[in-house]
Order: C-alpha cells, then sequence, then structure tokens
C-alpha cells in the first residue's frame, strides 16, 4: 500500500508588529480620515479586529459615545457634572420602587394574586 501524501500546508502569515507610537499614529489618521475598520485594515495590512481592540484598549469608542452623550445633555442644563449628580439621585430614589413593582409583578404571575386578608394588621 502507497503512503498517503499530504495536501499542502498553507504558509503562515508573518505577524507584523507595531509598537505603541506606531499604534496612536494610526488610530489618529484612521479617526482624523473617517476610516472605517475595513478601511484601516486594507490600508495599513492589520485585521479589523485587531483594529477595534486597539482602539478600545485606546479607550477612543468610550470616549466617543461617552463625551456626545454628556456634551448634548451638559449643553442644555449646565455642567456635565450637575448632569451626573442629578441622575445618580434620580436613580437612587427611583430603582427601590421599581424593583419593588417589578418582583411584585412577577410574584403574582408566578403565584397568583394575593388574597385579602380578613383582620387589619399594623
Amino acid at each position: 500500500m502507497a503512503p498517503k501524501k499530504r495536501a499542502a500546508a498553507k504558509p503562515r502569515k508573518i505577524r507584523k508588529h507595531f509598537s505603541p507610537e506606531k499604534r496612536a499614529q494610526i488610530l489618529a489618521e484612521a479617526k482624523a480620515k473617517g476610516m472605517t475598520g475595513k478601511d484601516v485594515a486594507k490600508a495599513y495590512g492589520i485585521s479589523m479586529v485587531t483594529y477595534y481592540l486597539w482602539r478600545k484598549k485606546a479607550g477612543a469608542a468610550s470616549r466617543i459615545a461617552t463625551s456626545r452623550r454628556v456634551t448634548a445633555s451638559a449643553s442644555q442644563n449646565g455642567s456635565a457634572g450637575e448632569m451626573r449628580k442629578v441622575i445618580k439621585q434620580r436613580v437612587r430614589m427611583l430603582a427601590p420602587a421599581i424593583l419593588r413593582e417589578e418582583v411584585l409583578e412577577y410574584l403574582a404571575e408566578s403565584l397568583g394574586r394575593p388574597r385579602a386578608r380578613r383582620g387589619k394588621r399594623k
């Protein structure tokens, strides 16, 4: 019996290593030019996943989203710090009541409505 021939193995891609300075430069250029992940992948020879990971690690994605939300609300009602304080206070006040209502509704659906009590408890 003749030995089986193996299929030719694909040559492995050589990984490119970018210094932190080069990464920052690529991210800055991509942001300035408004490039998508696909555009960056083609232009610099990196994968889209790599680009988005770099951007996430640099904090670009979260800073952009946060700054837009805070800027829009702060410009209407004062500074961003004041808005955060107001939102935190409202959440602290409303969260227990909302949670209590949700739990009671769930219990009512699961176990049925509670029966009225005959005597009053104080």
